[in-house]
């Protein structure tokens, strides 16, 4: 059982109080998207309070998929155009990822915010975290993720000792994006 489902503590309790602690620990001021909470970092990246932002974190290279973010982003989008995609990272695959966001149409709907030095204050931007790669040791950025509070949508391909706290959602790849984009779906809007 996970620690905030014995303790009962609810997923945005959780966050703040994650919040609040690594204030104390970093001690920076008040001038990151951690500290200012999901709008003024959603505002950085141009997207409104309604948004709902679904985030990577991760090497921008093959074995992540990246590219399957962009299908995942157009079935969302087909369902609530509110849908909207932070990339956080860096790689060979960048620029085809651009250019295929491009291509569809949906590159006004998608952030990239390149390599990052402290991603843990993109976490906070976010509503849920994908991880949809191909193959994956033991991703850090999952436990990170879960660490958020954010609902975790990750490939079977994953381990299952990167599920800390019964937040992830594991989905096959060769399922498609539509059924990745039904379980975010029915997730966030529940």
């Amino acid at each position: 059982r996970s620690y905030i489902g014995y303790t009962k503590v609810t997923p945005q309790r959780f966050r703040t109080a994650l919040r609040k602690e690594f204030r104390k620990l970093d001690g920076r001021e008040s001038k990151t998207c951690f500290h200012t909470g999901k709008t003024e970092c959603g505002k950085k990246c141009g997207f409104s309070e309604n948004d709902k932002i679904i985030g990577f974190v991760g090497r921008v290279e093959k074995e992540k998929n990246p590219l399957f973010l962009i299908d995942i982003i157009i079935e969302l989008k087909k369902r609530n155009s509110n849908y909207k995609l932070l990339v956080i990272g860096s790689g060979s695959v960048l620029d085809s990822l651009i250019k295929k966001a491009e291509n569809v149409g949906v590159d006004k709907d998608i952030y990239f915010a390149g390599a990052q030095y402290n991603p843990y204050d993109w976490y906070m931007a976010m509503d849920a975290f994908v991880l949809p790669s191909l193959y994956e040791g033991l991703p850090m950025v999952g436990i990170e993720a879960q660490a958020s509070g954010l609902p975790c949508f990750l490939s079977e391909t994953i381990t299952a000792e990167v599920n800390v706290s019964n937040t992830i959602q594991y989905i096959s790849i060769e399922h498609g994006a539509i059924l990745w984009a039904e379980q975010i779906i029915n997730t966030l809007e529940e």
